[in-house]
């Protein structure tokens, strides 16, 4: 699989997205809403091939973006 190219913010979520935060505390850590957390969650995924469930495939990933 060819690594996904992530921003700071995003590897930022996905770190906390690994550690089973849920979205309304990241979003309170980093100050933005919920909303925004969750279109960053659904970026983050469709950058990622596959057939499960866009938010699980998350976990295959690397903070750094590498799978």
């Amino acid at each position: 699989m060819t690594r996904p190219e992530l921003s700071r913010r995003q590897a930022e979520i996905l770190q906390r997205v690994k550690q089973g935060q849920p979205d309304k505390a990241i979003a309170h850590e980093l100050g933005i809403s919920v909303h925004t957390v969750r279109t960053y969650i659904e970026r983050i995924a469709a950058k990622v091939p596959g057939e499960t469930p866009r938010r699980h495939r998350l976990f295959f990933l690397n903070v750094d973006g590498a799978a």
